[in-house]
């Protein structure tokens, strides 16, 4: 989105200034806000997904992109303001990984999610990074531990550490343990 001030940055040998097309297209991007129109359907959305990133659009692609991430092929001409929050979500991530991308950034792609539907992103993100590199944002530290091979912590913008699960465990510990004693006998109930 923005150029870089000064430097070169290279996606898998692809320069992001002279190659900006090549990196897209091999790139998915599931935003923290859901980025959709009310009117169109699922599969209005999938194939603008596949149209953005010049894909070739078939039908057989934009039902696998459902299915991974657990969306029925029987709601696919469902408008978006027929969706629930979590299947907003799903589509969002469905549209990130057309094309099957080597690289994707997913920004809170749980937010908003009940326990439930959290727990099948989940296991659709764990499945997506064997084939893909993931840059995962999340301000839950059980469903970093879950998913991420390393882990950065930032506060107010800053970088605090940086490492693997057990390294930062390490590091800040697993935990507090609190412990209650009553002031008095009574105070039990």
């Amino acid at each position: 989105m923005f150029a870089p001030s000064e430097g070169d940055i290279k996606i898998f040998g692809y320069d992001i200034e002279t190659d900006i097309y090549e990196i897209r297209r091999s790139m998915g991007v599931c935003q923290q806000f859901d980025v959709l129109f009310n009117e169109l359907t699922i599969y209005d959305h999938l194939y603008l997904a596949f149209a953005m990133k010049g894909l070739e659009i078939d039908e057989v692609n934009l039902n696998q992109c459902m299915h991974k991430v657990g969306l029925e092929l029987d709601d696919k001409l469902k408008s978006v303001e027929q969706l629930s929050g979590g299947m907003k979500r799903k589509l969002s991530l469905s549209m990130a990984i057309t094309g099957n991308p080597k690289l994707l950034f997913l920004d809170e792609p749980t937010s908003a999610m009940d326990t439930e539907i959290r727990s099948q992103v989940r296991q659709i993100i764990a499945q997506l990074k064997v084939d893909s590199t993931i840059i995962l944002t999340t301000q839950h530290m059980d469903e970093a531990e879950e998913l991420a091979d390393n882990i950065a912590l930032l506060s107010k913008g800053k970088l605090h550490t940086e490492g693997t699960v057990d390294s930062i465990k390490k590091e800040f510990g697993v935990g507090y343990n609190l412990t209650f004693t009553p002031k008095y006998e009574n105070d039990i109930d």
